[in-house]
């Protein structure tokens, strides 16, 4: 019998390995394909139409529907409520403070307590005033477009150790589309040369840390970007 090195479940990790690898392997036969009918153009027919048609279909337009769903649902979001407010204010303090996130809703309940909203032989799920974490998390991840393609586990199974581990990953266009997306990302932030995108790094430089990091991005723009104009 021959030695079983690793067992991965497979419905947790076929969505995320094997689908998309097909997906992979069917989008690049259809960009060959596309290449292909570069240099076959059928002269009897609308060439440019046909040509349009067979790029759209190659093009995945998943990342832009989102966020344009995304921007629909936006519009009828409503303010803040006040248990909200105050729930994000104290994860924020205990965030900073560097205390356990998991004290949230004991001192939600003992603020509660405190000034008379909630018995204390009272469930806090019973109380008008107050939210559990896990809802406020689901709610702030819809209102800020988090709730698709984020926090997705991946649980498997050392292959040497035997042990049980998970793997937290997210979709890979899901987080290009927060680079573009991000308010408080502002062109002053941008890791330009003379305010130009397409600049070169300069040839000499006035900064010595991360040597390793900047030597390795010079040279992968010297092979690179052998066309830059």
């Amino acid at each position: 019998m021959a030695a079983k090195f690793y067992d991965l479940p497979s419905k947790t990790m076929e969505p995320f390995w094997v689908t998309e690898s097909q997906r992979q392997a069917t989008q690049s036969q259809m960009d060959h394909d596309v290449e292909d009918n570069f240099g076959q153009v059928d002269h009897g027919r609308d060439s440019d139409d046909d040509l349009l048609e067979i790029t759209q279909s190659s093009v995945d337009s998943s990342m832009l529907d989102n966020w344009q769903t995304y921007l629909k649902k936006a519009a009828e979001f409503a303010p803040f409520s006040g248990k909200q407010e105050s729930a994000i204010k104290l994860l924020l303090h205990l965030r900073h403070t560097e205390a356990s996130l998991d004290t949230c809703e004991s001192l939600m309940r003992w603020n509660l307590e405190t000034v008379g909203h909630l018995h204390p032989r009272e469930s806090t799920h019973t109380s008008p005033h107050f939210i559990s974490r896990e809802k406020l998390y689901k709610e702030l991840k819809i209102r800020y477009n988090r709730d698709t393609g984020y926090g997705n586990v991946t649980k498997i199974i050392l292959p040497s150790a035997k042990a049980k581990a998970k793997i937290l990953w997210n979709e890979s266009k899901m987080v290009v589309q927060l680079l573009l997306t991000e308010p408080r990302a502002m062109p002053e932030h941008y890791l330009w040369f003379d305010d130009d995108p397409f600049a070169p790094p300069p040839a000499e430089q006035d900064c010595i840390s991360d040597l390793n990091a900047g030597r390795s991005c010079r040279e992968t723009h010297k092979k690179l970007i052998t066309k830059p104009d």
